[in-house]
């Protein structure tokens, strides 16, 4: 991730979580964008970026290998070009069961996409432990986060509507698997040697 955008991440997320959890009950946010179209230059999934989450200790931000199609709740913000909230029952009922995997104890989401001149760049993902939880205060500033964080996007990293075609992902243990399994040797070589080495 480019120092600049880390740098814009981490001081905006910190700001918004401070007004959405200042308790620090279990709130994070995170920054998916449209991953780089592959062969036929559309763009299929969406990866995590980056991730701040406020807990009672701190807020802390990291980043894990998670994907996202059309199934989730930040996709479903890309692909119908506005902002999309789920919450417990619509996401059981609509499918969008994706997005909780990598937060089970999201109980609401919300998410807004990245969008300049009509053109995306990825997706602002809110999740909140308690159930409703976003008055439309709330979705006002998730909306004010997606176009702050667009300043920080490089001009290679936006998409028109037409090159972006979100196809299903599978839940993130079937991804993690699959990711585990195309380690490549140097890496194990790397890990066993972490091992030894203590």
């Amino acid at each position: 991730m480019p120092a600049c955008f880390a740098t814009t991440c981490e001081l905006l997320c910190r700001q918004v979580l401070d007004v959405f959890d200042p308790s620090r009950q279990g709130v994070s946010l995170s920054v998916f964008k449209c991953a780089v179209p592959q062969h036929d230059q559309m763009v299929r999934h969406l990866f995590l970026e980056y991730r701040a989450e406020a807990t009672q200790e701190d807020l802390e931000g990291g980043v894990q290998k998670i994907f996202l199609g059309r199934e989730s709740v930040a996709g479903q913000a890309l692909v119908h070009h506005g902002l999309c909230v789920g919450e417990p029952s619509r996401i059981q009922t609509d499918g969008f069961l994706q997005t909780r995997g990598w937060n089970p104890l999201a109980a609401s989401l919300a998410a807004a996409p990245i969008v300049r001149a009509q053109e995306f760049a990825g997706v602002v993902l809110l999740a909140q432990a308690q159930p409703q939880a976003f008055t439309t205060q709330h979705l006002t500033l998730l909306q004010q986060c997606s176009q702050l964080l667009a300043i920080g996007i490089s001009a290679s990293e936006w998409y028109p509507p037409e090159r972006i075609a979100l196809c299903l992902m599978p839940p993130q243990m079937s991804q993690q698997t699959a990711l585990a399994s195309l380690q490549s040797p140097f890496d194990q070589q790397c890990s066993a040697e972490e091992v030894r080495n203590g």
